[in-house]
């Protein structure tokens, strides 16, 4: 770790816990790039539930921080397989519908690291379009075997209309078991390194 940030964990556990919330610290490279506290705190604001990283208990500061690591593996393999970057328009509107929902300056930031932020996002969600769901194909026997069981199909639902769903739902189950398998062997050949936090570092901790 660099000398400042040996020097700034010094710093950290010596500070009293209502400054120690607003510390930024290293806790992982992912393919030699760095991840803060500050980073998983954004991803969580813009994506996830709107839990800071330090307001969160151990295993959800885990589970904060592999969400982002995945983020960062998925972006790096949309470069990989050269997915066309979202466009000034679709990016527009999404930072658009962010403000409208968060306000003009989620978690802190510009209108430039906003936009960046949306777009890598937006990156992503087409990489596992392109890569993931355009290869999960439902069979019709699949379809008609959930909706013979118990509740399969919902009161006064339509048969089109509970096939349509269901097919729907298979099909978000299987995209969802695909991307899982793809990031585990992401995970097994990425270079992450992750930095232990120090017991006292955020309250609660």
């Amino acid at each position: 770790m660099p000398a400042v940030l040996v020097s700034a964990w010094i710093l950290l556990a010596a500070l009293p816990v209502t400054a120690q919330e607003w510390f930024d610290a290293l806790i992982a490279r992912v393919e030699g790039q760095p991840v803060l506290v500050s980073d998983v705190t954004t991803h969580q604001i813009l994506f996830g539930d709107g839990v800071a990283y330090p307001n969160r208990d151990p295993a959800q500061r885990e589970a904060a921080l592999e969400a982002l690591i995945d983020n960062r593996l998925l972006l790096a393999e949309a470069a990989r397989f050269g997915i066309a970057r979202p466009d000034a328009v679709q990016v527009s509107r999404a930072v658009t519908s962010v403000q409208q929902r968060l306000g003009a300056r989620p978690a802190g930031l510009d209108s430039v690291e906003l936009a960046r932020w949306i777009r890598d996002d937006l990156w992503i969600s087409a990489f596992v379009d392109a890569r993931i769901r355009a290869f999960v194909m439902i069979r019709d026997a699949q379809v008609e075997e959930t909706l013979a069981r118990p509740g399969g199909r919902l009161p006064d639902e339509s048969l089109d209309a509970a096939r349509a769903r269901v097919r729907e739902s298979l099909a978000e189950q299987e995209a969802a078991t695909r991307l899982a398998r793809y990031l585990e062997r992401l995970r097994r050949r990425a270079e992450v390194r992750r930095f232990p936090l120090p017991e006292n570092a955020f309250p609660g901790g």
